[in-house]
């Protein structure tokens, strides 16, 4: 069965929700004080079968100018609007500031009710026809039916009826394969049951005993019962509203607006990126920075608005903005929103959500403002190239790229294999992370980049390690992104050094004749090497050069590094390695002393080099004992 949501709208007083008693049966007027009063305080709900087997839900929203935030609380869920007119009070200023919040909202449907029409005579009523028809035109209203009605004859509810259930057979349903998501807008206690919630499921099947998260605490509880029109049951739909209760949360920890979403859903932020619209009527241009109140769902957030494109923007004018909040909060891509001025308390304008969890951006940046435009006019295509060209980080996931487009996980899927099959995106691994292939090649040539000054100034060194590259560049990356940037053709590695593709090192003559007396002191050093300073000592050069050519000569097999301040000559190596053969051969196994005595050497020098014969698996510890490995 298709669920739709039908929302009144209207100035105070003018019979909104009498019409829905005359409709449903239903009282929407709930609270003490509103029975007390006689006007909506906060917003109410009720539901009936339309002729067609439809079920209509119906969200009943408060006029007054002081319970705004009320009203927006209610409509921002709805799929019909009705536009609701007294007879004797005529077009009011609740009336219009309702019907612009709709046309922001981008409400698409809806119809014009004239109620009290027994409280006028024929005349009148064209008059408020009449001025109905002024205030609607070139808005989603203009067309649409206008129903005259009577609650207390009931004269008219018959065609009223009729016109709603044949609006909403046209009306494409919310989205039941999205993840599950609903904004709260009523939270309470009942006796044997705690933490109760309500609000319009608007994506998704919600079932009984199921995992939810709520946002932005990002609380985990589960869902225990589900109420649907009073009734219990084990799954709701989209479009439904749904009362829920909650275990593992309690009442105080919960604020309407919050969100209830399939765990992991939403994002958290304080940034969003959006496109806003300025109602022609607002008094004066908004400003950067501006304290603002942005509605969305059934959420009030307090922050700044920055024009991005523009310096200031004046009424009726459009402009791509960032909001910077002052409490977290969730929301995602396309989803609508009310903008209001914090001081004075005054509706201005709304928009929609480009990108719900956005870097901060310098304004008038000319690459931003494109990006935007991309998110707001684009395919969908184009929206996944630009989030991945755009990201923060080099890889997104394929969950990070389905919440930030709100697609269902199958048609994201296919997207996302269509743009890899174009070479558009390069998906870098089996747990299907994805990165745009502009930003893979800059990777590659940053490396590139990188080799080629190194090697300028460090032109006796072979190239770095991957080790050192990776922890330098790629450190918070997987390790499957460092393999595909590795894959630029004029990378290549050697002995685990990175390196320019033919790079050679080049020595002059004066440094083959101090590296060839480097060699020469090793070798006749044996298993009693120099260190650095003896070695600049004995042959007078600089420090720094032998350094460099020390390093030569180890990548180049020549020297063994047996210690951070062991280094031997590799003849030296090889001779001590097999006499230790020999030994544990002969012996089965020996202590370090034993080993120390065959070998004529030091305590200081055996055992680093015991220690790194250990580690490259030649001989191995048993105690205070060594043995070879195999």
């Amino acid at each position: 069965m298709k669920h739709i949501v039908i929302g009144t709208a209207g100035h105070v007083d003018h019979g909104k929700t009498l019409l829905i008693r005359s409709l449903t049966g239903m009282d929407t007027d709930r609270l003490k004080e509103e029975k007390e009063r006689g006007l909506s305080i906060d917003i109410g709900f009720a539901y009936f079968n339309l002729p067609s087997g439809r079920c209509a839900e119906i969200i009943d929203v408060p006029g007054h100018e002081r319970f705004l935030k009320n009203m927006l609380a209610g409509v921002s869920t709805i799929d019909v609007v009705l536009l609701i007119v007294a007879a004797d009070d005529g077009v009011m200023p609740q009336t219009k500031e309702h019907l612009d919040i709709c046309k922001l909202l981008q409400v698409k449907n809806g119809i014009v009710v004239i109620t009290k029409i027994d409280l006028v005579d024929k005349e009148w009523l064209e008059l408020v026809e009449e001025n109905i028809k002024e205030i609607t035109k070139d808005t989603f209203l203009e067309e649409v039916p206008i129903v005259k009605v009577s609650s207390k004859t009931k004269e008219g509810f018959s065609l009223l009826v009729e016109q709603i259930d044949k609006m909403i057979a046209n009306i494409e349903p919310k989205n039941s394969m999205l993840p599950v998501r609903l904004p709260i807008d009523r939270i309470f206690t009942m006796t044997g049951f705690g933490t109760v919630i309500t609000g319009t499921l608007v994506s998704g099947t919600l079932k009984c005993e199921e995992q939810v998260e709520i946002y932005p605490q990002k609380t985990i509880a589960k869902v225990r019962q589900i109420h649907c029109h009073g009734e219990k049951t084990q799954e709701a739909f989209a479009g439904q509203r749904v009362g829920m209760n909650l275990a593992g949360i309690k009442i105080e920890e919960l604020s309407r607006g919050d969100w209830i979403a399939a765990p992991g859903y939403l994002t958290v932020t304080n940034t969003i990126d959006a496109r806003l619209s300025l109602l022609k009527s607002i008094p004066k241009a908004l400003q950067n920075r501006t304290r603002i109140k942005l509605c969305i769902g059934t959420g009030e957030y307090i922050g700044r608005v920055i024009l991005l494109d523009k310096k200031e923007i004046g009424p009726g004018e459009e402009v791509l903005v960032q909001f910077r909040m002052e409490n977290k909060l969730a929301t995602l891509k396309e989803d609508r929103f009310i903008l209001r001025l914090y001081s004075p308390l005054l509706t201005i304008g709304g928009g929609k959500i480009l990108n719900a969890s956005p870097p901060k951006h310098k304004r008038f940046n000319r690459e931003v403002i494109e990006q935007l435009e991309i998110l707001e006019k684009g395919s969908v295509e184009d929206s996944i190239l630009q989030i991945l060209k755009g990201a923060s980080k080099n890889t997104l996931s394929l969950e990070e790229i389905r919440k930030s487009i709100n697609l269902p996980l199958e048609e994201s899927k296919a997207i996302l294999d269509k743009l890899s099959k174009s070479l558009k995106i390069t998906c870098i691994s089996e747990n299907k992370l994805y990165i745009h292939e502009d930003n893979l090649n800059k990777l590659k040539k940053g490396l590139v980049d990188y080799l080629k000054d190194f090697h300028k100034k460090f032109p006796l060194k072979m190239g770095i390690t991957k080790e050192e590259i990776r922890s330098r560049f790629f450190k918070k990356d997987p390790i499957a992104l460092f393999s595909k940037v590795l894959e630029a053709k004029e990378i290549e590695e050697d002995r685990g050094y990175l390196r320019i593709r033919g790079f050679e090192i080049k020595l002059n003559e004066q440094e083959l004749i101090i590296l060839n007396k480097i060699e020469t002191l090793y070798k006749n050093c044996k298993l009693n090497p120099p260190n650095l300073k003896e070695i600049s000592l004995q042959i007078k050069e600089d420090s720094e050069k032998i350094s460099e050519l020390i390093l030569y000569l180890l990548t180049q097999g020549n020297l063994v590094k047996i210690a951070e301040d062991i280094i031997i000559h590799k003849a030296t190596f090889e001779e001590a390695k097999e006499k230790i053969r020999k030994l544990l051969v002969e012996n089965k196994q020996a202590k370090l002393s034993q080993i120390r005595d065959y070998l004529q050497s030091s305590r200081k020098f055996t055992l680093p080099l015991l220690e790194y014969l250990d580690s490259i698996k030649f001989t191995r510890r048993v105690g205070d004992e060594r043995q070879l490995y195999n």
